[in-house]
C-alpha cells in the first residue's frame, strides 16, 4: 500500500512539473504573439 502511494505521489509530482512547463511555454508564446501584434500596430 505504501509503495503504491509513493508511486502515485511521484506520478502526480511529475505531472505537475510537466504541466507547469507547458503552461510556461504557452504563456511565453502568448506573450511573444502579443508583442508582435503591438509592434505591428505601432
Amino acid at each position: 500500500m505504501s509503495r503504491n502511494y509513493i508511486s502515485e505521489s511521484m506520478i502526480i509530482t511529475l505531472y505537475h512539473s510537466h504541466a507547469q512547463k507547458y503552461v510556461n511555454i504557452f504563456w511565453h508564446s502568448m506573450y511573444c504573439h502579443k508583442k508582435q501584434m503591438l509592434h505591428h500596430v505601432e
